[in-house]
């Protein structure tokens, strides 16, 4: 499912802004993660394990500075670890990329963690 919080604009309307998306499981027919999710900068956690999602690892990813749990085991992911989420995840607790085919060495900038 999918959690929101509310946030007032300057415009004294609320907005409700996703925090929390879980869509474990649901065997989603994705051919690749979608780089639009970028533009949900208040996502604290994401959750698409176990969904055959093919492709690689969105480096526009990077623009979820809020982001603290992402889990995307199970899939058919494949390619390297972007750098650029190493500098910009500054608030990320856990990552769970196991059982998909990626393969790379850690780049540096994931020392920020």
């Amino acid at each position: 499912g999918v959690t929101c919080s509310s946030s007032s604009s300057s415009s004294s309307s609320t907005l409700m802004l996703p925090v929390s998306i879980d869509l474990s499981s649901w065997q989603l027919p994705m051919l690749t993660l979608p780089t639009g999710l970028a533009s949900l900068t208040s996502l604290a956690a994401l959750n698409l394990a176990g969904n055959q999602i093919q492709g690689t690892l969105p480096s526009e990813w990077s623009a979820l500075s809020a982001l603290t749990t992402l889990d995307l085991s199970a899939n058919l992911l494949t390619g390297t670890l972007p750098a650029a989420w190493g500098a910009s995840w500054l608030r990320i607790r856990s990552v769970n990329l196991e059982d998909n085919g990626l393969f790379s060495t850690i780049p540096s900038s994931y020392g920020l963690w």
